[in-house]
């Protein structure tokens, strides 16, 4: 992403987090309902300071072992990958690392990891997607899907939930191709051997191709094999998981593709298939829209006196200029569940810092009407 884009995401991502912990503290129920009567022996819920290194997997854990026992939990962060490379050390430490928006279920299994995100399954992931091919409202009725996955828990999860969901409600039949050339031909480079897989899935007939592991580093590789094998046409439908696509820099990455490059054929042919935030949809009625827009300058001197180092990012209008960024709903809602776990903590008489292990299930414990929609991390 460009540097101006990057403060863009991260203004939001401060300001949507700041709100939450304002409605925390104060119970304010104006996103949440049930904040409306919270326990009031937590008076002092949280405090939060902002790592704008932490997309450094590196430096991230750094700033964790540094501050272990300070830190009640880790919320983030945005990129998948560093939220992966991280997560070693948060088990190590015991320390709750609350991603805010992952389709990552090896990373947030609750039997082997410190890390918990939302949402908490890719389950209505798959079906949503089964659904929507099966239709025929939108795009035409596809009966048949090749599904490209790596044999990674989540990607071979994910495929089976599919597969079988979309089987058996739908009747859509799909064929795997495992897409880890190391697993399979470890003479092979990646480039060969995807190159082979789209020959082969080419060869099958098969119109409806669904990538369910290239990211926006690699989705240029794929768009170039794609043409040189002949498959940009029209009658091919290509669907994308959403790190392929990241919406906040579709402008700034994918923008001077000149017409007609293959990577301009793939996406204007594609379909990106992930969760929203509730904003998008509901514009001027959504509950966390209607705060965000009520805030003013007080709101943003506020946030200029906490964090020093963003006052020069922030103007007295920001709310009223600025939509809040893809995902900064699900940011809002992690953070009020670690304050929900803090305080029914606290109201417990944990000492935080010595049972994180506990605290990480006190942040799963409540349910509730959150800025992304209903927030249950069991079901």
């Amino acid at each position: 992403w460009t540097l101006e884009e990057t403060k863009r995401i991260s203004r939001s991502m401060l300001a949507s987090a700041w709100l939450a912990l304002e409605h925390m503290q104060t119970r304010d129920p104006a996103v949440v309902p049930e904040l409306q009567g919270w326990p009031e022996q937590c008076s002092s819920l949280l405090d939060l300071s902002v790592v704008q290194e932490a997309m450094d997997p590196k430096r991230g854990a750094q700033i964790m072992i540094e501050n272990a026992t300070q830190l009640c939990a880790f919320l983030g962060t945005y990129d998948p990958n560093v939220a992966r490379a991280m997560e070693p050390t948060a088990t190590a430490l015991d320390l709750p690392q609350v991603i805010f928006y992952t389709l990552d279920q090896f990373l947030t299994s609750s039997q082997r990891s410190a890390a918990i995100g939302l949402p908490n399954t890719v389950l209505p992931y798959a079906r949503g997607l089964a659904e929507y091919l099966n239709t025929g409202q939108v795009i035409p009725h596809r009966r048949y899907v090749q599904m490209i996955y790596e044999e990674a828990y989540t990607s071979s999860y994910y495929a089976q939930c599919f597969q079988e969901d979309s089987a058996d409600k739908y009747g859509l039949q799909s064929q795997k191709y495992q897409d880890d050339h190391l697993g399979i031909f470890p003479t092979m480079t990646p480039e060969e051997f995807q190159r082979k897989v789209l020959k082969e899935v080419k060869e099958s007939g098969v119109k409806t191709i669904f990538f369910n592991k290239i990211d926006s580093k690699s989705i240029n590789l794929t768009a170039h094999i794609l043409h040189d094998l002949d498959m940009l046409s029209s009658e091919y439908l290509y669907i994308l998981r959403p790190e392929a696509v990241p919406p906040d820099a579709v402008g700034t990455i994918f923008g001077p593709q000149t017409i007609d490059s293959p990577l301009d054929l793939l996406l204007r042919g594609g379909l990106v298939h992930d969760f929203i935030d509730p904003f998008v949809v509901t514009l001027e009625e959504d509950p966390f829209l209607k705060v965000w827009k009520k805030q003013d300058a007080t709101t943003v001197q506020r946030i200029r006196e906490a964090f020093p180092g963003f006052s020069n990012e922030f103007t007295d209008d920001y709310f009223q200029t600025n939509m809040p960024a893809d995902k900064s709903s699900f940011l809002y809602d992690a953070l009020v569940s670690i304050g929900m776990g803090a305080c029914y903590a606290a109201t417990e008489k944990v000492e935080i810092a010595n049972a994180t292990t506990t605290f990480r299930e006190d942040i799963r414990a409540y349910n509730f009407t959150g800025a992304s929609g209903y927030v249950d991390w069991h079901n």
